[in-house]
């Protein structure tokens, strides 16, 4: 059995740097109770978010998650249904609280989303499965 591709999540924390301190973050991360509590930390290697005003970097990561107390907190909603085709998935959801859709995948800079048929933006999640060649 499966929980799905999707899943509603927050984020609290996002992490700038190079991918060397991608491999302890995400290995702090795992080992805490932010996954518990859907507590997933954006993760960019370029320029933060625009709307993030204090982004940590990546190479302090392990010290900043060791030091958070995570609470699963209200219901954030559901994922009502989802439908995955040859080049798409999607998800129909109802959200009761400020909520990051989670896309269960390895992140690729090129995926595309719209929410209610609008463009917006992606962003890497914790624990990212990031592989280079």
């Amino acid at each position: 059995d499966t929980t799905g591709y999707f899943d509603l999540a927050g984020t609290e924390m996002t992490f700038v740097g190079g991918k060397r301190n991608l491999y302890p973050a995400a290995s702090s991360w795992l080992d805490s109770d932010l996954p518990a509590t859907k507590q997933f930390p954006v993760v960019t290697f370029g320029d933060p978010p625009q709307e993030v005003e204090r982004p940590l970097p990546l190479s302090e990561a392990v010290d900043a998650i060791s030091k958070v107390k995570s609470s699963a907190g209200p219901s954030r909603g559901m994922v009502i249904s989802e439908e995955v085709g040859a080049n798409y998935f999607a998800a129909d959801v109802n959200v009761e609280r400020e909520s990051m859709l989670l896309l269960k995948t390895t992140y690729h800079p090129n995926w595309r989303a719209t929410v209610d048929g609008v463009k917006t933006d992606t962003m890497m999640l914790m624990p990212v499965l990031w592989e280079s060649r």
